[in-house]
């Protein structure tokens, strides 16, 4: 009774939930509260379990990131998994790891990942990750918003700095973990020992001798020869392994993959459609680290009624307070202390010309400036009438190898349309998504050269491609895709059983 002015004001779910995910958390909870015997902690504790319990007071879903995380190890890494709410933002989740602690707060909450840990490790390479749960299978008369949400799951990649076992995750502090359940194997049977040989016994048991025809020459490779065509015989017809293929036209989205710039690309140019007859109201020149707008504006205009407002994927520039076209959201990240305006004079002409300069944060191949000029701008290359796959493709197939942390694939290329000028350098696209690739020529991504769903994540940021002409060793070309795995998503070991998982065609 003497508790009841401290607990009447909270909420009893927060309370509920609290206790249900993490008793030590809510005792201390309790004392932040003002309840400053341990005695009376526990009790109060005990009392509202046994209410629980037996029905007093509705039960409440635990708070998901006080739940003890659940850690497993490996030779050299050490993996956390936490429950966190679904839906939860990266940007809302801090992850501080030092070389012998670690951190993380979710929504400016404390979570059970809090303390020392049990060895030192290497910040550097280890990583995080969120693993988002499956959308929830709703019923006819249930909506997206009434339907309860699957917690996420934050995933944890400690590198160790000696490869040595832990005994536990945590040596000190306030962290709560358990150590993933190994399924133990079921025990061997003892192998039964060999028979004893009777005395007189010959040619039984595991020491008896059997005779072999030595061969030589060609006898040997004539004997080698059928031997192999038995050994198939008795293996019977075997069926290709066929992967799996999907329409590309419903798996793949050219505005929201990530195109790759091509290695010693010079530039692109580019405009918004406009009525025939009329000049382009601005236009955009597209390099490795920068996109570059101009239009024509009045003499005389002055760069303080500009005023220039980036930030991250947006861009606003006004001019004497009111909007102009290059106002929206960008088709890339920038880096907004480089990005300018400039008024550039033409003494000769009639008007002056107005640059916008963006500079990017990430090389990459953004094709318009802004998300809304994209969709146009994937009209224009669709009426475009280039070769298809069928003249760009060789029948030497293509070669593929995961070497570390990346594959390499490399596509024979048939070089006779680039010599006549029919296609050029520039016409071939690779997009890129975290589990997808999509190797095209201009406008045609629904027909791709190669394209699928990759049996890994990869980080598309850190991709890249070129493209070389014919050699005096080859008259074909030859196109090198470099693709950079995640190691934090594959797990301990990182290997990829193969590259593609499916088709895209």
């Amino acid at each position: 009774a003497h508790l009841y002015s401290v607990v009447e004001p909270q909420d009893m779910d927060e309370m509920v939930s609290l206790l249900n995910a993490n008793r030590p958390h809510f005792l201390a909870h309790l004392k932040t509260l003002g309840v400053d015997r341990l005695g009376d902690r526990q009790k109060f504790a005990n009392a509202l379990a046994r209410a629980i319990k037996e029905g007093l007071i509705e039960d409440s879903k635990p708070v998901p990131h006080l739940v003890p995380a659940t850690w497993s190890q490996g030779e050299e890494t050490v993996m956390i998994r936490l429950m966190v709410p679904g839906g939860t933002l990266s940007h809302q989740i801090v992850c501080s790891i030092d070389v012998n602690s670690i951190e993380v707060v979710v929504c400016d909450e404390v979570t059970s990942i809090n303390g020392r840990l049990y060895a030192l490790v290497k910040p550097a390479d280890s990583t995080w990750e969120l693993e988002r749960a499956p959308p929830p299978e709703l019923s006819v008369y249930e909506s997206e918003a009434s339907a309860a949400r699957a917690d996420d799951t934050m995933v944890i990649t400690l590198c160790k700095s000696q490869p040595e076992p832990w005994a536990s995750l945590f040596q000190m502090g306030k962290g709560i973990a358990r150590k993933e359940k190994v399924p133990q194997l079921p025990p061997k049977p003892a192998a039964k020992p060999p028979p004893k040989r009777q005395p007189g016994q010959v040619g039984e048991g595991p020491c008896a001798f059997v005779q072999r025809k030595l061969y030589f020459g060609a006898e040997k490779e004539r004997h080698e020869q059928m031997e192999k065509q038995k050994r198939i015989d008795e293996m019977g017809p075997q069926q290709p392994d066929y992967r799996r293929t999907l329409s590309a036209r419903d798996e793949w989205n050219s505005e929201t993959s990530r195109y790759l710039w091509r290695q010693n690309r010079d530039e692109e140019a580019g405009a918004p459609d406009t009525p025939e007859g009329c000049p382009a109201l601005f236009w955009w020149t597209e390099r490795e680290k920068e996109m570059l707008l101009r239009a024509r504006t009045r003499k005389g205009l002055r760069e303080s009624e500009l005023q220039l407002r980036v930030r991250g994927t947006h861009c606003e520039l006004h001019l004497s307070a009111k909007p102009t076209p290059w106002c929206g959201s960008l088709c890339g990240r920038v880096k907004p202390e480089h990005c300018k305006v400039r008024i550039i004079s033409q003494p000769e002409e009639s008007v002056d010309l107005l640059e916008l300069m963006l500079v990017k944060a990430e090389t990459c191949h953004w094709r318009a400036p802004f998300k809304d000029l994209l969709t146009h701008v994937i009209e224009q290359e669709h009426r475009l009438r280039l070769p298809s796959r069928g003249a760009v493709m060789t029948d030497k197939g293509y070669s593929i190898g995961q070497q570390g942390n990346s594959w390499e694939l490399i596509i024979p290329i048939s070089w006779e349309y680039f010599q006549n000028g029919t296609l050029k350098e520039d016409d071939i696209r690779v997009g890129v998504t975290t589990k997808s690739l999509n190797v095209h020529v201009v406008g045609q991504e629904e027909n791709p050269l190669m394209a699928g769903g990759l049996y890994g994540e990869v980080l598309p940021e850190q991709c890249r491609w070129a493209l070389r002409g014919p050699t005096a060793k080859d008259k074909y070309g030859e196109m090198t895709v470099i693709m950079k795995k995640n190691a934090a998503a594959g797990g301990i070991g990182g290997g990829w059983k193969d590259f593609f998982k499916t088709w895209y065609q």
